[in-house]
């Protein structure tokens, strides 16, 4: 997860504007992450920030994690209409906000605006592009499932003529 993670503080930061919150999306004392040795391992310009891997946060890495728990819970409604939409409602319905992003518990304050904050913007943006893409992904993966289904190689000549 936290390999997969560093793609959306890559992602994110491009998308979000403000300074707060772009730290809290990458790796720090308060929020350190947990496992990053594969990214360590896989980093080939780990001096130069503009082209290596990034090193997300906890939090971040706790975020996308309850995301893959509900995509997997929920495997089942895939093919339903609106299934990114039920998918968000139940993870945001199981967040805990204490956990996650502790350090902007007090920007949520300063800058919420009704019931919208920086907050739950970045999370709500951080866990549809997530959904989105697994959505995405495995429709795809049972698509191709069912073509070689009817013609077993229809993977091995796609790849041929690819090559020619």
């Amino acid at each position: 997860i936290a390999y997969i993670a560093g793609y959306y503080v890559r992602a994110m930061l491009s998308v979000v504007k403000c300074v707060m919150c772009k730290c809290a999306l990458i790796h720090s004392e308060e929020d350190p992450c947990v496992d990053s040795s594969l990214i360590s391992f896989k980093d080939y310009c780990p001096n130069v920030t503009d082209k290596g891997l990034m090193v997300p946060s906890g939090s971040l890495c706790k975020l996308l994690f309850l995301c893959e728990k509900v995509f997997r819970q929920n495997s089942h409604i895939l093919s339903s209409l609106d299934v990114e939409q039920k998918l968000l409602i139940d993870v945001l319905t199981q967040l805990d906000m204490s956990q996650i992003f502790s350090s902007l518990t007090r920007h949520a304050l300063e800058t919420s605006d009704g019931i919208d904050n920086h907050y739950l913007t970045m999370v709500h943006l951080i866990c549809r592009k997530y959904l989105r893409l697994r959505v995405k992904k495995v429709l795809h993966d049972m698509a191709l499932k069912r073509s070689l289904g009817k013609d077993g190689n229809a993977m091995h000549r796609s790849r041929i003529v690819q090559n020619v």
